[in-house]
């Protein structure tokens, strides 16, 4: 998740590299399914502290998380953090 939020910040690429890899990144998490094509969710139904958080770009992106992938992901991080403390 941290690395979802920050895909914007590339202080360390030019500006030029930056754009290219912000939209390969893009078309790499709408390939593996983390993104749909059309928005999920409705601009309205999004609270208004997100909305004056978020650039346009990362608002447009926001809608567009499948939020059911986002749920198998916490799920099998939450499974995967269980065995890290209690297996050896």
């Amino acid at each position: 998740m941290n690395y979802m939020r920050a895909w914007g910040e590339t202080p360390h690429l030019p500006a030029s590299k930056s754009i290219r890899y912000r939209r390969d990144y893009l078309r790499y998490l709408t390939a593996t399914g983390w993104l749909s094509t059309e928005p999920v969710i409705s601009a309205r139904s999004l609270p208004r502290w997100l909305t004056s958080r978020l650039s346009a770009g990362k608002l447009r992106t926001f809608r567009q998380i499948r939020f059911d992938m986002l749920q198998l992901a916490v799920y099998f991080h939450i499974i995967d953090g269980a065995q890290f403390f209690f297996l050896d």
